[in-house]
C-alpha cells in the first residue's frame, strides 16, 4: 500500500467514485484511491497484495480516463496545467510528437509547422511572457495566465507544390 498527498487528486486526473464502482474497479486489477483523513491510498488487487480491504465509509477514487481524440504536446508544467485547469482538457500529454501520435487529434501546444497538418486541429497559446520565465519551475499559473495575450486555434493543410511527398525523386 503505497500513500500520496492529497494535492494530487487534481494533477493525477482522478475522479470521485461510489464503493460499489471502486470494488468492482479493485477486483479488476486497476488502482483504487482512497482518502483517509488528509491522505490518499493507493491499492491495486493481486494475489500478494490484498491487505487493504475497502470500508463503504471511505471517499474513494479511480483514474479518469483521458480524451482519445485530444493531445497536450508541451514541455512546460505550466502550460499542461493552464491547458488542463483554466481550459479543462482531459488529454495525454507528450513532450514531444511524432506524425502518428497527431494524426486526427486536437492538439494543445506549440508543434512544428511542418506536424501541423497531421493534426486535426492545433491550439496554440500565444504569451508575451520570455521562454525562460515560462521554462522557470518557479512560474506559477496565474503569473503564466496574466501573460498570456491570446489562445487560438489553428486548422493547417498541406499540399505538395514543387517535388514529392517524401523527398524522393519519382521514377
Amino acid at each position: 500500500m503505497e500513500t500520496l498527498n492529497l494535492n494530487l487528486l487534481e494533477t493525477m486526473n482522478l475522479k470521485p467514485v461510489c464503493y460499489t464502482t471502486a470494488l468492482q474497479q479493485f477486483y479488476c486489477g486497476k488502482e483504487v484511491y482512497a482518502k483517509i483523513t488528509d491522505t490518499l491510498w493507493i491499492q491495486t488487487h493481486n494475489e500478494t497484495d490484498v491487505s487493504f480491504e475497502l470500508n463503504k465509509n471511505l471517499e474513494f477514487y479511480v483514474q479518469n480516463g483521458y480524451d482519445e481524440d485530444k493531445l497536450i504536446v508541451t514541455r512546460h508544467d505550466v502550460i499542461e496545467d493552464f491547458f488542463r485547469k483554466e481550459m479543462g482538457i482531459n488529454a495525454r500529454r507528450v513532450l514531444h510528437a511524432r506524425p502518428y501520435e497527431l494524426k486526427g487529434k486536437h492538439v494543445y501546444g506549440m508543434i512544428p509547422l511542418s506536424l501541423m497538418p497531421y493534426a486535426e486541429t492545433v491550439t496554440v497559446v500565444h504569451s508575451r511572457l520570455r521562454n525562460d520565465l515560462v521554462e522557470s519551475p518557479d512560474m506559477t499559473l496565474e503569473e503564466f495566465t496574466e501573460g498570456i495575450i491570446t489562445v487560438k486555434r489553428y486548422k493547417v493543410y498541406s499540399e505538395v507544390m514543387w517535388g514529392s511527398e517524401n523527398n524522393e525523386v519519382e521514377e
